[in-house]
Order: structure tokens, then sequence, then C-alpha cells
């Protein structure tokens, strides 16, 4: 019993479930969704600015920096090359559907995720890897979704 007590103690908090909220299907009817062959593409280039963030993480730990800010400096490279990229995909119907609330909650959790991923790249080098596979991940899925406003640079 003192084990699941334990690991009811050490669960995720509830914010955790706003990295990708559960939003209504839009009907790809009357909303122009990304291409299959876009989002392909897209996820080839986020893959590849992934490696190279993670690489020059690599190279900044060689050089002695401290490994929580390589791995900020890490995220915040591949956060601002998906915010900016998820541009093109943005949807005015999605956009309305995230205004507000809904996109402030998904950034919070974001951010306290990203404190989490910061606090444990000293003990666990693995972190960085997925975490920017997990921001990646949710992206291309809010994105193929028809919310890329979650995490795009402007949600309008």
């Amino acid at each position: 019993m003192a084990t699941l007590r334990a690991l009811l103690l050490v669960a995720p908090p509830p914010a955790s479930d706003a990295l990708l909220p559960n939003l209504p299907e839009l009907d790809p009817r009357a909303v122009l969704l990304p291409t299959g062959t876009a989002l392909s593409s897209w996820r080839k280039q986020a893959d590849l600015r992934m490696q190279l963030a993670l690489a020059e993480l690599d190279a900044d730990l060689i050089d002695g920096e401290q490994p929580g800010l390589a791995a900020r400096k890490a995220f915040d490279t591949v956060r601002e090359w998906v915010s900016l990229s998820l541009e093109r995909f943005r949807t005015l119907e999605g956009a309305e559907v995230v205004r507000g609330r809904t996109r402030q909650s998904c950034q919070e959790a974001w951010s306290m995720r990203e404190r989490q991923m910061i606090e444990s790249a000293c003990r666990d080098p693995g972190a960085v890897d997925r975490h920017l596979r997990l921001y990646i991940g949710t992206a291309f899925e809010a994105a193929a979704r028809g919310y890329a406003s979650l995490l795009a640079m402007r949600c309008s």
C-alpha cells in the first residue's frame, strides 16, 4: 500500500494534460487542413532542426557549459523554429477555438515541462532529447488537426 501511495504522490500535475488539449475535430470539408505532403516535409525539417540542436547541446556540454543553460538554448532554438514554421499551417477556425485560455494553458504547461527538463538535464542527458521529440510530435499533431495556432508564433 505504501508503494501505491508513493506512486500517487509523484504523479505528473494535471497541467501536463494541457500540452495538447482535447479539442473538437474540425470538419475537413469546411477547413483547409495541411496536406500530408506538407506535413511530412515539415516533420523532416523539424527532425533535422532537433538533431542540429542536440548536436549543439553536446558541443556546449563538451565546452563546459552548464547543462541547464545548454538545455534551455537547445529547446529555445527548436521552439523558435517550430513556432515560426507553424505559421503556414494556421487555420482561422483552429485559431478561434484555441484563442485565450486554451492557448494560455497550453503555453503554461509547456513552460512547466521545460523547467522540469532543464532541472533534470544535469542528471538525465536524455531529458532534452525526449522533451524535443514530444514538443515536435505535439506540434505535428496540432498542425494536422488544424490547431497549429496552439504553438505557432501568432494565434490570430
